[in-house]
Parts: C-alpha cells; sequence; structure tokens
C-alpha cells in the first residue's frame, strides 16, 4: 500500500491515490460549459480591473491556465501534490509554445499557512488583486470543532494575499 499524504492536522490528502488527479479533465466540462464559465470569470475579473491572481485551489491547473491564456499574471497553489504533478505536466507540456508558462509558478500551499509556500512560490509585495478557490474545493477543509474556525483561517489568509487596495481599513 502506497504512503498516505496529510494535509491538515491529520486530515487525509483525498487526492493522494492519484486516481481523481487523472480523470478530473471528465468533471470540469467540455467545450461549451468551458467556454461560458471562461468568459464569466474572465469579464467578472476584467471589470474588477484584475491583473494578478492566486489560484489557491489549482488542482490540475485548467483554472490558472484559463486565467493565463486571457492575460492575467497567475500563481497556483494547491494542497495535493498528486493533483499538482498535472498542473507542472501541462505547465511543460505548453511553456513551449506560449512563453507566459515560463514566469507561470506552481507550488504546494495550504490555505491555512499560505505564507509558508513561499518556497515553492514567490507571493508580490503588495499582494494579488484577486484570490480564488474554485468549484468544490473550500468543501475540503473539514469543520473538526463545529465553529468553522478553520474556513475563518483560511479566508482570513486569502484576504491578507489580496492587493491592500481592496481593503485599504484592514
Amino acid at each position: 500500500m502506497g504512503m498516505t499524504s496529510y494535509l491538515v492536522n491529520g486530515v487525509q490528502d483525498q487526492y493522494s491515490d492519484g486516481k481523481a488527479a487523472k480523470v478530473w479533465h471528465l468533471y470540469i466540462g467540455g467545450k461549451k460549459r468551458t467556454e461560458e464559465y471562461k468568459d464569466n470569470m474572465v469579464n467578472l475579473l476584467k471589470e474588477h480591473d484584475v491583473q494578478t491572481v492566486l489560484d489557491s485551489a489549482c488542482g490540475t491547473g485548467v483554472d490558472s491556465v484559463m486565467l493565463l491564456e486571457a492575460g492575467f499574471t497567475v500563481k497556483s497553489v494547491d494542497a495535493s501534490d498528486k493533483m499538482l504533478k498535472y498542473a507542472y505536466k501541462l505547465r511543460w507540456q505548453r511553456h513551449k509554445d506560449n512563453p507566459v508558462y515560463d514566469d507561470w509558478e506552481i507550488g504546494e500551499g495550504d490555505w491555512l499557512d499560505l505564507d509558508n509556500c513561499e518556497d515553492t512560490i514567490t507571493h508580490p509585495e503588495i499582494g494579488y488583486d484577486a484570490v480564488i478557490c474554485i468549484g468544490n474545493s473550500f468543501a475540503h477543509l473539514p469543520d473538526f470543532a463545529g465553529d468553522n474556525s478553520l474556513q475563518k483561517v483560511a479566508i482570513s489568509n486569502f484576504h491578507k494575499n489580496v492587493e491592500a487596495r481592496w481593503h485599504p481599513d484592514y
């Protein structure tokens, strides 16, 4: 039996067996869904003058790629090394055809301690214009205490990583 990956305080990485990562493209939709989703996401971010994005749950990198190709500067983290393996592979496959992939930083990151992913990505000094956590990702953070304390820490960390112009009273 393989090694078990743990994300937070003994919580098993639900993707540690690598099976979901292999078929993730089946869950994230076909061409029509993807185009509508892309248009909505890109338009929303552009309406708010977003240029830099932290994809805090990048998984296989699908949303990050969509944003990179739309002209955003994206840095991507995920807590699952199995999912990240596919993001790294995607970056490698595409960097030959598009130089934007050479600057795409991908790393392992935990929402409860986003500052400690500095060894794999470099956060901008002034923060990001947006932090995204797409799909069902947030549901993977358990509520052991029944008070949403871990969720509150994660949201606070997202907030701390957003550029100061978005929350000047912080």
